[in-house]
């Protein structure tokens, strides 16, 4: 059987931090191939300021193009608008027949699942869930886990879920990057060099 991890999102842009999640994911699951799925538009996000799925995919690219187990997946182009997660994980299990699934997200995706459209087909697989930075000593990320996890299993079964506790994670954001970009500042280091090249020869976010 093929390891195969899933790390859905808009990717817009692609930036450090995505990577040392996908980097995380790969070297600690012995994962085979870690694909990108990049969103057309994701229900759940306002869509300010959204680029052409064409350009974030390429700018995925460009950020990984040396990692061979990387694969930027595009399936969701080709699918109905907004793409949920569980449709996009019908058409890959077609694709990919004997393989097993390792859905990557964050730890507020994961206590957000009860409202994801039939989260019944996404808890089948594995998921692998990444802290975020936590500015709050009262909240508790690994109890707050735990508490999502037992609220899921009391209502759909036995769930397989890990909490990646360790993780080294930052707090940066594509939003954050967006707005260094229109207030004219530099985005060195935040994203590769390769995807600062191309946002800034396209003209990307300056307003």
């Amino acid at each position: 059987m093929k390891e195969i991890g899933l790390y859905f999102g808009s990717f817009n842009p692609i930036h450090i931090g995505h990577l040392m999640l996908v980097n995380y994911a790969v070297e600690h699951f012995n994962l085979d191939e870690l694909h990108i799925i990049v969103s057309p538009q994701n229900p759940f996000k306002e869509q300010k300021n959204l680029l052409d799925v064409k350009d974030r995919i390429e700018m995925c690219k460009i950020a990984t193009n040396e990692n061979k187990k990387i694969v930027i997946n595009d399936i969701e182009t080709h699918l109905p608008i907004p793409s949920y997660t569980t449709d996009t994980l019908r058409e890959l299990e077609k694709t990919f027949e004997n393989s097993n699934f390792h859905i990557i997200m964050g730890i507020d995706n994961f206590i957000s699942l009860h409202s994801w459209k039939n989260v019944e087909n996404v808890l089948k697989h594995h998921l692998i869930v990444f802290p975020r930075v936590n500015n709050d000593e009262a909240v508790n990320l690994s109890l707050l886990f735990s508490n999502a996890l037992k609220t899921l299993e009391n209502d759909f079964g036995e769930i397989k879920a890990t909490y990646v506790e360790n993780a080294v994670i930052n707090n940066l954001s594509s939003t954050f990057i967006r707005e260094e970009i229109a207030n004219g500042k530099s985005i060195s280091y935040y994203v590769t060099d390769g995807v600062e090249k191309f946002i800034n020869d396209n003209n990307f976010y300056k307003n």
